[in-house]
């Protein structure tokens, strides 16, 4: 496993270089940073670069489009080629990947497989990292007069919920969960990140993953996102 971030000489590619070099000393794994071809004189230049912001890589030549998927490993970029298999960590604006001292990740679930999938993935490193999980949940009122939103959850999200927690449970992951009605599920997501501090959402690639599920939609920020890799997608 490691940390792939594409080259920019840009201020947001130097943003993105910083924050990859922050994850992989955190997670303990290499960084590596891509270019489509390089010089030997050119992967020095960029290795001194790396190692002024305080981190050491090593320099690839290979093009996001079309390399062999690393399985397990990570590539921080905020634009998303057209492939289910990357594991895509998206940082926006951020350099840094903790907002909080809590190091609290949100990973949104629904009567679908996508939060069971994502749940199951990063739960080694959730724990790896002692990070704390919020599973999150929004639901619309169905019709009954209860004001609790847990009272309002399809069967299928009341099974998915029982499931990552058990997950959770059985990687050693402190978690808690959040059930809330909003009239926008992304934007639910969104400010519950940003009330709650989250460093993280985690998601995954959803059936229509160019144009329609949650975790395109997420892609707008602010919060860094994590969208897991699929062989085989469903939403």
């Amino acid at each position: 496993m490691r940390i792939l971030v594409p080259y920019q000489a840009s201020e947001q590619g130097f943003r993105h270089i910083r924050f990859a070099g922050d994850v992989s000393s955190r997670m303990g794994v290499s960084l590596s940073v891509l270019l489509p071809s390089v010089s030997a004189e050119e992967s020095e230049r960029i290795r001194s670069l790396v190692l002024s912001f305080g981190f050491m890589c090593d320099v690839i030549a290979a093009d996001i489009e079309t390399m062999t998927n690393e399985s397990g490993s990570i590539y921080v970029l905020n634009t998303f080629p057209k492939r289910m298999d990357l594991t895509i960590l998206s940082p926006f604006w951020e350099s840094a990947w903790l907002r909080s001292a809590e190091h609290r990740v949100l990973i949104p679930f629904g009567g679908r497989d996508a939060g069971r999938f994502a749940t199951a993935t990063v739960m080694p490193i959730m724990k790896a990292l002692g990070f704390h999980v919020i599973f999150y949940h929004t639901t619309w009122r169905e019709g009954i007069r209860s004001v609790d939103p847990a009272d309002h959850m399809a069967r299928e999200a009341r099974l998915t919920q029982r499931i990552v927690e058990g997950l959770a449970r059985d990687a050693g992951v402190p978690y808690t969960v959040l059930i809330e009605t909003a009239e926008d599920v992304t934007e639910g997501i969104i400010l519950a990140a940003l009330n709650l501090k989250a460093s993280l959402i985690v998601t995954t690639h959803g059936l229509n993953v160019i144009a329609g599920s949650y975790a395109t939609q997420l892609r707008i920020g602010p919060v860094p996102l994590l969208t897991i890799g699929r062989t085989e997608v469903k939403s």
